[in-house]
């Protein structure tokens, strides 16, 4: 057990050297809600965004992000932390914006559910694709083999 723990202490500085970017999800409760980034429109939450690791970073523990927000449909805004504690093998970073209770939650609130339906109507659909093709590739392959080929 303690070999295994040398070799960690030993290896863990060369893992945290060798990732150069790091994915940072924005996340909002309720979902949907813009995310903007020194004035950038990045999208809707859930997303994703990819920040390059500088040395000072994997030093400190830490990334330093642009100042970002999310807005929701009612106009509320909420920051998100531009400090991104970094996992022991930084991979993945998450941010969370809770939208209080108050003026427009209710119109906020809808359009999140909205979202999230969209969101896993689009993951049924691909599954069905996947499900469709899976079962195309069988129905080819009896095919051919009632066909009487002996390669197919």
């Amino acid at each position: 057990m303690n070999g295994i723990k040398v070799l960690f202490v030993l290896c863990f500085p060369l893992l945290l050297g060798a990732c150069s970017s790091i994915a940072v999800t924005y996340h909002s409760d309720p979902e949907g809600a813009t995310v903007v980034c020194n004035g950038s429109v990045y999208g809707e939450t859930p997303l994703t965004i990819n920040y390059k690791l500088r040395d000072v970073d994997k030093r400190l523990g830490i990334l330093y992000t642009d100042p970002c927000y999310a807005q929701w449909l009612s106009g509320y805004r909420v920051s998100y932390t531009n400090r991104v504690p970094l996992p022991p093998i930084p991979v993945f970073g998450y941010q969370m914006a809770k939208r209080p209770l108050g003026d427009g939650y209710a119109q906020d609130a809808d359009y999140g559910l909205r979202v999230q339906t969209l969101r896993q109507m689009r993951e049924q659909q691909e599954e069905n694709r996947r499900l469709m093709q899976a079962q195309l590739r069988e129905q080819r392959k009896t095919n051919c083999l009632l066909e009487g080929k002996s390669k197919c």
